[in-house]
């Protein structure tokens, strides 16, 4: 769930803030209310069908800064992998998938 929930995260802000192909459709008015949504929706959503974990992480400082502090690792890789697979992805699907120009 995590990867799925980064590799949302990453397309929405690739595609919205960082294409230049996509600069007339989403800059600069929607950019920032795409990327707060999909934040938004991703982690409520990630709480609700996770038991046991807090929800997606985005960043896998966010989850180890507590993890160290605390002391308690448990699923915590969990956080360091998922942001790691889903670039991974990313990189390849942005490049394979077709662009169709206007």
């Amino acid at each position: 769930m995590e990867v799925a929930i980064d590799f949302l995260f990453i397309f929405i802000i690739h595609s919205a803030a960082a294409d230049s192909n996509q600069a007339k459709l989403f800059r600069p008015h929607m950019s920032p209310f795409l990327i707060a949504i999909t934040c938004f929706i991703g982690i409520i959503s990630s709480g609700l069908l996770i038991k046991g974990a807090g929800g997606a992480c985005f960043n896998p400082a966010r989850a180890l800064g507590p993890a160290i502090a605390t002391g308690d690792f448990n699923k915590k890789w969990i956080y360091v992998i998922g942001p790691m697979v889903a670039s991974v992805i990313h990189s390849y699907m942005y490049g394979v998938a077709p662009y169709k120009k206007r």
